[in-house]
């Protein structure tokens, strides 16, 4: 059997309509060289009975502790060169998108690493990357883990998601391949379309979220890192943009400040 190129993994609990709306973004993409994998812990809803037949699709039903457990569970049937999660909710951008990364992956000699930009359903805009992920952008944040696709084989060379984190094992993750030399490259498409709302996006688990990632930044930056970024990052004032950005009547002020980000991020964070 000839290996697919891709392994989507969707990972569900009790999301019918949402799954739904994910298999179809899956099912509408033009080339056919990938798998879908997903993998539901034990869904209680009527979340199989109305997806289209598709014989790339595979369905893992067994309880996990998390998402990333599931993840992680979902890993050990992956068959492509390269997996990506798309969860329950989210989608790919247009039709196009496995086309465009598989014609850039090529271009590029097949990189481990591959993210692109992706567009945010909440606040109905996109977000762009930088070509370059430099520690001044990865100290801030990381890149939508369902815009990005790896090589199967980075699991089985650095290990899968570590569990100790609830909302930030795909942060960790991404900073220990880079640290072991691994590099990031940007395919400069709009890749999917992000659902933000879910489990870690809820205001009550942010203290929890913060924590887990004071704790990563602590392993992959210095302390002088730590101090310089911690500084620049505080002057941006992100609690104030964070309560700003779940105030929906201020859209507005999310549409300017996203394109300021763009901009800064193709401008001045790639340089660094």
């Amino acid at each position: 059997m000839t290996q697919p190129l891709f392994s989507i993994v969707t990972v569900t609990l009790n999301a019918e309509a949402e799954l739904l709306r994910t298999v179809n973004s899956i099912c509408n993409q033009n080339i056919l060289n990938y798998e879908h994998i997903v993998k539901d812990g034990e869904s209680t809803d009527s979340s199989f009975k109305t997806l289209p037949e598709d014989p790339r699709r595979r369905i893992i039903v067994r309880a996990d502790e998390g998402i990333y457990d599931a993840m992680n569970q979902a890993l050990y049937y992956c068959k492509g060169l390269y997996v990506v999660f798309l969860n329950a909710g989210d989608c790919f951008y247009g039709s196009n998108v496995l086309k465009d990364v598989s014609v850039y992956a090529q271009s590029q000699g097949y990189p481990n690493i591959i993210y692109t930009d992706y567009y945010n359903d909440r606040i109905e805009d996109i977000y762009r990357y930088p070509s370059l992920l430099s520690k001044t952008f990865l100290y801030r944040k990381t890149v939508c883990q369902q815009a990005t696709f790896i090589k199967k084989c980075c699991y089985n060379a650095y290990g899968h998601f570590d569990l100790k984190y609830k909302f930030v094992a795909d942060y960790e993750y991404l900073l220990r391949l880079l640290s072991f030399g691994e590099k990031a490259y940007h395919c400069p498409i709009i890749g999917i379309t992000y659902k933000d709302c879910g489990y870690s996006a809820l205001p009550q688990h942010s203290k929890i979220l913060n924590k887990e990632t004071v704790n990563v930044r602590r392993i992959y930056f210095s302390i002088i890192e730590r101090f310089f970024y911690g500084m620049l990052w505080f002057l941006t004032f992100p609690h104030l943009r964070m309560w700003l950005l779940r105030r929906q009547e201020l859209r507005v002020f999310w549409s300017t400040y996203i394109k300021f980000a763009n901009w800064w991020n193709r401008n001045i964070i790639t340089k660094n």
